[in-house]
């Protein structure tokens, strides 16, 4: 019996010391196990830093490159407002300028304007009024079919200076666009006269115009003066004034540049030199020019023939077109 309680307690002895040491073996498995769970985590602890510390030295790179590029573009929008500062005062500097001319140009306008009326132009346009009102009232335009404006004034620039030209009268029918320079000259008109057509009497052209080739034409006045009531004796002077033909061209191509500047429809003026003095036995008009510009007419009669000729013409405008060239006009003019 001893024996074998003696034996029981060696087995338990032997089974806990057994058991005790595998329970031994076990903490220090799961401890090393702990301890390599943790180093891992730490690894990837460290990897994951390293990574996301790799990953933000890039976005930094991205960042800083991106605020230089930036700070080079907005010194480049810096020195390009400052261009655009400078454009702008030139721009106002000159439209300053421009407004001051403009401004002088209006002056010189209403001042001309006061002056240059003459009895020649007046019956012009009383000739070119009544005329619209008798087509109109035979229906054939109408009322607004025909703008006539006196008086008109056109700027233009010769050697950088800007300059004003005077057009006696312009007429607007949706034909063309027309100009009227009238000259209301007394005496014996010789218009167009060359050195060959005079003849004889070339020697007056080599006095007047002694540089002047012998095909260039002029136009010169015989103006009788002095003359006694029975009209019998007097005097009698030549006199040349501005070529009247070089004139009208002259303010047809400031016209028709002026116009085309705003709007290229309108490409053609067509130029008319008006004598408008009476004809009688100490007045007339002797055309010598074989030229077809201008169109040249010594009677009332004669310029509204051409008038109404022209009105069987294409129509190369319309009414909105003619309001216009009108409008376009009237804004250089002050015209109310």
């Amino acid at each position: 019996m001893d024996v074998v309680l003696i034996i029981i307690i060696v087995f338990l002895t032997t089974w806990c010391i057994s058991l005790y040491q595998k329970q031994k073996q076990i903490k220090q498995t799961l401890s090393q196990v702990q301890a390599q769970a943790a180093v891992t985590v730490q690894m990837e602890k460290e990897k994951e830093k390293n990574q996301y510390e790799n990953k933000m030295e890039k976005v930094k790179q991205v960042v800083a490159k991106k605020i230089h590029e930036y700070e080079i573009e907005k010194k480049e929008y810096q020195a390009q407002i400052s261009d655009y500062k400078d454009n702008i005062k030139k721009c106002e500097k000159t439209i300053s300028e421009q407004s001051n001319q403009i401004e002088e140009l209006h002056n010189q306008i209403d001042s001309l304007k006061r002056m240059q009326r003459n009895r020649g132009e007046v019956i012009t346009h009383k000739i070119l009024t009544d005329l619209k009102d008798r087509l109109v009232r035979e229906g054939k335009i109408n009322r607004n079919e025909m703008i006539v404006i006196p008086n008109v004034f056109v700027p233009y620039t010769e050697n950088k200076v800007m300059k004003m030209r005077q057009i006696d009268h312009l007429v607007l029918l949706p034909t063309d666009i027309y100009i009227i320079e009238t000259k209301y000259w007394k005496g014996k008109v010789l218009h167009g006269l060359t050195k060959e057509k005079a003849g004889d009497f070339s020697f007056i052209l080599d006095a007047l115009f002694p540089k002047q080739q012998s095909d260039a034409e002029q136009t010169i006045v015989f103006v009788k003066e002095n003359i006694n009531d029975n009209n019998e004796t007097g005097s009698m002077k030549i006199v040349s004034y501005e070529n009247p033909s070089k004139q009208v061209m002259n303010a047809m191509g400031n016209l028709r540049a002026y116009l085309m500047d705003l709007n290229q429809k309108f490409n053609y003026v067509e130029p008319i030199l008006y004598y408008g003095y009476d004809s009688d036995d100490f007045n007339e008009v002797t055309i010598y020019s074989e030229k077809g510009k201008p169109n040249v007419f010594k009677s009332e009669k004669e310029l509204i023939d051409y008038f109404e000729e022209q009105l069987t013409k294409r129509k190369k405008f319309t009414v909105k077109d003619l309001e216009e060239i009108k409008r376009i006009v009237e804004q250089v003019n002050y015209i109310s």
